[in-house]
């Protein structure tokens, strides 16, 4: 037979954890539901799914199965807002970019949201 997808996993995948800050006061009716990660360094197959999580009341979230350089999107964000930072041990990200290596667990990741 033909193989037409394969997916090798060579070590386990990353994790990552963080809060989502707000700038200014924020409705809790204009505040993120959900959090995607978006791969940057590869173009994946659709039929493979996006890491995404919900967010929780606090802005909390955890987003598993990560490897390589992701850009995040977040859903349900009052229009007129958007990610100003991305901050991880207090210092922002390039690019608001993030690397997760395999088996890396990142716990510290803030993002900043404001006008």
């Amino acid at each position: 037979d033909s193989v037409e997808d394969v997916r090798i996993v060579v070590d386990r995948p990353g994790r990552l954890a963080g809060r989502i800050v707000y700038e200014g006061t924020v409705p809790s009716s204009g505040r993120v539901t959900s959090i995607v990660a978006e791969q940057k360094l590869l173009k994946v197959s659709p039929l493979y799914p996006v890491p995404e999580s919900t967010v929780d009341a606090s802005g909390q979230f955890v987003l598993p199965g990560l490897v390589g350089e992701y850009e995040f999107a977040l859903d349900g964000l009052q229009q007129g807002l958007t990610i100003k930072r991305v901050i991880r041990n207090g210092r922002p990200l390039p690019a608001n970019r993030i690397g997760v290596s395999n088996g890396e667990d990142i716990r510290d990741i803030e993002i900043v949201v404001g006008p």
